[in-house]
């Protein structure tokens, strides 16, 4: 459920960041996904300790 709640944030963001009309991902759609990926291992991990 957490997750399907993340993927969507993640695609709204994703949605607010793109829109450029090239595709190539810029420096910071990579760093914002790399920290993006790093929120939701540590939600995951506290959540699995709960």
């Amino acid at each position: 459920m957490l997750e399907k709640y993340l993927r969507f944030i993640y695609s709204y963001f994703v949605l607010l960041l793109d829109n450029s009309i090239d595709l190539k991902p810029t420096a910071f759609d990579i760093h914002f996904e790399q920290k993006f990926k790093k929120l939701c291992c540590l939600i995951k991990e506290r959540m699995d300790n709960l």
